[in-house]
């Protein structure tokens, strides 16, 4: 989510760019928790569970919310964002053993503009 990745350097902005992404990351919550039941329907025959991939909600989330809190957001897309969050689901494997293999973290690089807060 790089909440600690802000847009300006001021402590006004800082607070409102963490507030946002927040208030955003809440919001997809609550539509996760709507497109997962729609998901438990949709999957039910299938022999794995299947829970809601939340960083392709969060993706899909970004390109919505500014309709959203201008109220330019019509039922029709809200109700299609949460079929798209059901649509991306994955499977939960409960008894997996195999460690993952973690590689070196790379340093994102930033916009040349701005550096990062420290």
């Amino acid at each position: 989510m790089e909440i600690k990745n802000f847009s300006w350097r001021s402590v006004q902005c800082v607070c409102q760019d963490f507030y946002a992404k927040i208030f955003t990351m809440n919001l997809t919550t609550i539509l996760i928790w709507v497109a997962q039941a729609i998901a438990d329907r949709l999957y039910q025959t299938r022999r794995c569970t299947y829970r809601v991939n939340f960083a392709n909600a969060f993706s899909k989330m970004k390109h919505i919310i500014a309709r959203l809190l201008l109220g330019l957001a019509s039922q029709e897309l809200v109700t299609a964002l949460v079929l798209t969050m059901a649509a991306s689901v994955e499977a939960v494997r409960p008894d997996r053993v195999a460690p993952r293999k973690m590689k070196p973290a790379k340093i994102q690089g930033f916009h040349p503009n701005f550096k990062r807060c420290r």
